[in-house]
């Protein structure tokens, strides 16, 4: 796998109504969550790095990603995540990209390296996680944003069955989640969810 060229890219297009405030900037270890996600993907070898905005391009944080980093808006509003991942799979300039929401805290690169080691050209790679696909931490093809394209313009919004349908046609397979690799899947989705260090 470390012989192909990647693009990666981070969905921060959310509107965060359920934390209150833009999660983008919630701080980690002393870094926002947008920055260090763009880390995480530098350190996983992606030599071309996307933002997704959403459609409003209204995140405070995007202010703070640096060049080269290219950041692209939703085609439309209000599309869930898929809109995202359909937008930078559309403007990836390599065939495989890997794909992680913004707000996943405990994630770190030698996971998305060990996601990549299974990935090949044309075929990506999504977590299976208690019987759940995760995709929002994902390897796609570049090639699946037709798909995404077609089922937008349905109104078929989830992520999961884009995942299914990619399965059953061969361009996406399954990784079963360690026990021990569980722990990158903790989301920050409410204020609850925040430890006791980060600011409320």
């Amino acid at each position: 796998m470390s012989t192909l060229v990647l693009s990666g890219a981070v969905l921060a297009g959310g509107r965060s109504t359920r934390m209150g405030r833009d999660k983008a900037s919630l701080i980690v270890h002393g870094e926002p969550l947008l920055l260090r996600q763009l880390r995480l993907l530098a350190e996983a070898g992606c030599a071309d790095r996307l933002v997704s905005s959403g459609a409003s391009a209204s995140c405070p944080a995007l202010a703070l990603v640096p060049d080269p980093v290219r950041i692209v808006a939703d085609r439309s509003a209000d599309a869930g995540p898929l809109a995202g991942l359909e937008r930078v799979l559309s403007e990836a300039r390599h065939q495989i990209v890997i794909v992680i929401a913004v707000d996943l805290p405990a994630l770190d690169a030698g996971f998305l390296r060990a996601l990549l080691a299974d990935a090949r050209p044309g075929v990506g790679i999504v977590p299976l996680r208690n019987g759940q696909h995760e995709p929002l931490v994902a390897v796609y093809p570049r090639a699946a944003a037709a798909e995404a394209l077609a089922r937008l313009g349905r109104g078929e919004f989830a992520l999961r069955p884009f995942v299914q349908a990619g399965i059953a046609a061969g361009w996406m397979q399954e990784r079963p989640v360690a026990a021990d690799e569980d722990r990158f899947f903790t989301h920050w989705n409410r204020p609850e969810d925040l430890p006791p260090a980060q600011p409320h």
